[in-house]
């Protein structure tokens, strides 16, 4: 990548960290768990300690949540 094609990659990474950094708590730790640790949805449920449709229901309100914030449709 160009110097200029990496410094906008940076100042995305930088704008998608901030907007997960502010998700509730337990939305962001789903998320984290799913796409960083790569667990199923069981797995992230029993170490967060909440039911398996708890966790399903936060990992939707996180992407829901990113895809508003960075103009995505519905």
């Amino acid at each position: 990548p160009t110097p200029a094609e990496r410094f906008e990659l940076k100042a995305t990474r930088a704008e998608v960290l901030t907007a997960i950094a502010k998700l509730p708590q337990g939305q962001r730790e789903t998320l984290l768990l799913r796409i960083e640790a790569e667990l199923p949805f069981r797995e992230i449920a029993e170490q967060l300690g909440v039911p398996l449709g708890t966790a399903l229901t936060w990992m939707h309100a996180a992407t829901e949540r990113l895809k508003k914030e960075f103009g995505g449709e519905r």
